[in-house]
């Protein structure tokens, strides 16, 4: 059965389903290189994964399953729970220059998470390491620094 996701879930590594245009649109949340969403455009969902979590704060990085020569591949041993299509389907990082940092509530708003608790979709932390790693090279990139 499918659960809504709460505030105390968001924790280091949690991969939720959010809806892109929301995050771009929120007053709550800071892009780090915004999209230029179209103000017509209806949602757009996909995998993010929480990279940090500072109190109410917390900083989520897009995925993506589009294989790309400059993108971060995340390995099926980085991946944790889900479903066998999580764990098995190649996912990248989208961009690593391209982080949204975001209030408990900003995500609550713009999650689709179609899972069960304890059934969430998650990375290492060997996995998040790697992310940030490839972030922090990618920090030039970004047209607005946190």
């Amino acid at each position: 059965m499918n659960e809504p996701v709460t505030a105390n879930e968001i924790a280091f590594g949690l991969v939720l389903e959010l809806d892109q245009v929301a995050l771009e649109r929120s007053a709550e949340v800071h892009s780090t290189l915004p999209q230029g969403i179209d103000p017509d455009a209806g949602p757009r969902p996909g995998p993010f994964v929480c990279t940090e979590v500072d109190g109410d704060s917390s900083c989520w990085s897009p995925l993506t399953r589009i294989p790309r020569v400059e993108r971060l591949e995340i390995p099926r041993e980085w991946k944790t729970g889900g479903t066998p299509q999580w764990l098995n389907d190649p996912t990248y990082l989208n961009d690593g220059a391209n982080l949204y940092f975001c209030t408990a509530t900003s995500v609550l708003a713009a999650c689709v998470e179609q899972s069960a608790q304890g059934e969430r979709r998650g990375v290492t932390t060997a996995g998040v390491d790697a992310i940030r790693a490839e972030v922090a090279k990618q920090e030039r990139r970004q047209k607005n620094p946190r």
